[in-house]
């Protein structure tokens, strides 16, 4: 290899004007491209298209016509051997072959894609954080306090520990409260009407009236009765809503049915609780 290093040598030149030509090669096609792809606007397209695309008829007359014009060629002079000489051949490969890798090892990294790099493992293991859960609503206080069941047992009235409500809601289960007959009860909360003045037995009464939650379909609601004489000034200036808290005696629960000429409100029952000798505290 060594005793052709001349030609080796002589190679080397070729690589600034093969890579000019290369250059030169790209920049026309380029061009052409260009003008290509305007063919269509001169109508070239279509003659075009047949010449590299023919019909498939045409392939018999173009082998013949191609025959025709070799074994005219032939018969009209002999083609001549060409001797290559050997050194510059070689000479011609080297040339090609530099050119080759110097080309491709020019572009090789353009096209060859880039990894992403590999993200560090994390330093700490990251906890989710707790989910914060609001805070439970406080319990509901009960009914009675401590100081109310003393000062009622003081007075020789023990409360029921049930408020209307849920005296309301056992009857309308179906239970029998009749056990609760004459017992003492606490009545607390808004008042749905004015006093109302009646007499029974001779007596007078302030008629103050207190609604229930309703209980499946079923209704209710409270009548409480005071004694003028002694807390009427005081209850003169209740009105629907206000805030009114006493003991009450249950005397009796009266029931009817509000809408009696209509069957499919026949199950609706309407209750309400009388209670006498109510005291306000």
């Amino acid at each position: 290899m060594f005793k052709h290093w001349r030609a080796l040598v002589g190679g080397l030149f070729f690589i600034q004007p093969a890579w000019e030509f290369i250059k030169w090669v790209l920049d026309w096609a380029g061009r052409i491209d260009l003008i290509t792809s305007h063919l269509h606007d001169f109508g070239v397209q279509a003659m075009l298209d047949f010449i590299s695309h023919p019909p498939a008829w045409t392939f018999l007359p173009s082998v013949g016509a191609g025959l025709l014009l070799i074994w005219w060629d032939v018969k009209r002079k002999e083609v001549a051997e060409i001797e290559l000489n050997k050194k510059l051949l070689i000479g011609f490969y080297v040339g090609c072959a530099a050119v080759t890798i110097g080309i491709w090892g020019t572009a090789l990294p353009l096209y060859t894609p880039k990894r992403p790099p590999v993200p560090p493992p994390p330093s700490k293991s990251v906890e989710a954080p707790k989910p914060v859960l609001p805070p439970l609503p406080p319990p509901k206080p009960p009914w009675l306090s401590p100081e109310e069941i003393a000062l009622q047992q003081n007075k020789s009235r023990p409360l029921l520990i049930y408020s209307p409500q849920e005296i309301f809601a056992m009857l309308a289960e179906g239970q029998n409260i009749n056990v609760f007959g004459d017992r003492w009860v606490k009545i607390a909360g808004a008042t749905s009407s004015l006093p109302t003045p009646e007499k029974i037995q001779n007596k007078d009464y302030y008629r103050i009236e207190f609604k229930l939650d309703s209980v499946r379909s079923d209704y209710g609601r409270v009548a409480t009765y005071f004694d003028p004489k002694k807390y009427g000034d005081m209850l003169m200036n209740t009105r629907p809503g206000s805030q009114l808290k006493a003991v009450c005696q249950l005397t009796k629960v009266e029931s009817k049915q509000p809408y009696p000429n209509n069957s499919f409100y026949s199950t609706i029952t309407e209750y309400t609780f009388i209670y006498y000798n109510c005291e306000p505290l």
